[in-house]
This record gives C-alpha cells, structure tokens and sequence, in this order.
C-alpha cells in the first residue's frame, strides 16, 4: 500500500468514525449542559475530523509538499489549540481520565506541526508524509480511546469520567 491508498483509508475511516460519534452525542443533549463537558464532546470530534480532513487535503498534488505541508500544520495548530483549552478547563482532581486523553493529545498535535514545518529534520529513511501518517494513525486511536472513556460513566455520574 502506498501513501495514497493509505491517506485514502485514513480519510474514509476518519469521517465514517466522525459520522457515528455524532450520532452518539446526538442521543446525549445533556452533555451540553455542562460547557466543558460539549467542549471535551467537540475535541472528541476534532480527533477524528483532523485526521480526515488533513488526509484528504494531502492527496492534493504538489511538485513541492507545501500543500502537505500547510494542511497538516494548520490542523495540528487547530487540534493543539482545542486540545489545550479543554485540558485548561479541567479542574483539578476531577475527570483524571478526561484530562490524560487530552494530554497525550497535545505531543502528539506538537510532533504534527513540528513535522510540517520541519519535514528535513527526520531521521533518514523517512519521509514527512510517511510520519504525519503515523502521526494521523495515532489521533484517531486517541479519538477511540477518548470516545471509550467519555461515554462511559459510572451510575453515580451524570458528567463523563
């Protein structure tokens, strides 16, 4: 499989995992009472719609890489930026879990941008499309892993964990 096959297949699960994570929070208008509880619902969003829309946009042909280039850093900049308002929110002690997933997200959202403006930088062997790849791969497994703990939820507690 090459990168084209592979940032096609990114795309087409990304907004499939999108599609069906908006039903979910269809079927939960409650979560909406809480705002950092819609803000954590709508990062949740993000960690699958940046993946598919960046593997999208990095189909388009360019003799350059700039199209690549540009596309991953400014979703990157738009994840990183979500991702850490959320995180900031979180008060304290509570949502432990809430607050982990959302901070391995910003490394991650760091190594997108970092990658984008720097893809010379990598070590030999790779390219900056074969590790924004991975980089891709590992948001939409935090998507699920964020998915998992948000709607799971104690019968104690009406906010996720």
């Amino acid at each position: 499989m090459d990168l084209t096959d592979f940032y096609a297949t990114i795309s087409g699960v990304g907004f499939t995992l999108l599609g069906l994570w908006w039903v979910v929070v269809d079927k939960h208008p409650e979560w909406f009472k809480d705002p950092l509880t819609a803000k954590m619902a709508y990062v949740v969003s993000l960690q699958f719609m940046i993946p598919a829309a960046s593997s999208v946009l990095s189909l388009v042909p360019s003799s350059s890489g700039v199209v690549w280039r540009v596309v991953f850093a400014v979703t990157g900049l738009v994840g990183l930026a979500a991702t850490a308002l959320v995180a900031r929110a979180v008060p304290g002690n509570k949502r432990r879990t809430a607050t982990l997933t959302l901070l391995f997200g910003l490394p991650v959202y760091i190594a997108v941008v970092a990658v984008a403006a720097f893809p010379k930088a990598l070590p030999a062997g790779l390219t900056g499309l074969q590790v924004e790849a991975f980089l891709m791969a590992f948001v939409l497994l935090l998507g699920l892993h964020a998915v998992w703990f948000f709607t799971y939820r104690s019968e104690t507690s009406e906010t996720p964990q």
